[in-house]
């Protein structure tokens, strides 16, 4: 911090103290402007979102608005992703919030928009398998064996082909969930 002094005495700033905080704070910042788990903001944010994504009170609006942060944050920030899936076991969050969102009939977009979500978080070796995943891969399944495609099968596939790269286990349950017709 001596450059700092240094350059504080020659412009003759009067607000030294002031400027210093300013500059410590500023020194825990990513050079590269991304969001950091180290900023209590952002962890007290990513630690609530299990929580209004799962709330009964919680509008469809709302978890939809977050849905979609959480899909950009951890689509370009690895920490955070890893956070999401391995710490915050958020996938069984955002699997009931695709439960919610077919029984509201909320529409295509905001089924996409939890696809990519959960594509992006299955992508991590630290998930965390749970309850869900069955229900899951039954869910992607049925989508990508359906008669006409839909505009969101990319994004099942892709969510089937990341869990399935995860062990033989979840191979073994993808190929139980569904009966391939033989011709």
């Amino acid at each position: 911090m001596d450059d700092v002094d240094g350059l504080l005495l020659k412009i003759g700033c009067s607000k030294s103290a002031l400027i210093l905080s300013l500059i410590r704070h500023l020194d825990g910042v990513d050079l590269t402007g991304r969001l950091s788990l180290s900023n209590q903001f952002v962890t007290e944010l990513l630690d609530y979102s299990p929580h209004i994504l799962a709330a009964n009170t919680s509008s469809a609006a709302t978890r939809s608005k977050l849905l979609r942060l959480l899909f950009t944050l951890a689509l370009y920030n690895v920490s955070i992703r890893r956070y999401l899936c391995g710490d915050l076991h958020l996938c069984g969050p955002v699997f009931e919030c695709l439960k919610l969102s077919l029984k509201e009939q909320l529409g295509p977009q905001n089924l996409i928009d939890i696809l990519r979500l959960l594509q992006v978080l299955t992508y991590e070796r630290c998930l965390v398998l749970g309850l869900w995943t069955n229900d899951l891969i039954s869910f992607l399944m049925g989508e990508i064996t359906r008669e006409v495609e839909v505009e969101w099968m990319p994004y099942c596939m892709a969510i089937l082909c990341n869990l399935a790269r995860r062990s033989k286990s979840v191979c073994g349950r993808i190929k139980k969930s569904v009966r391939f017709p033989l011709h």
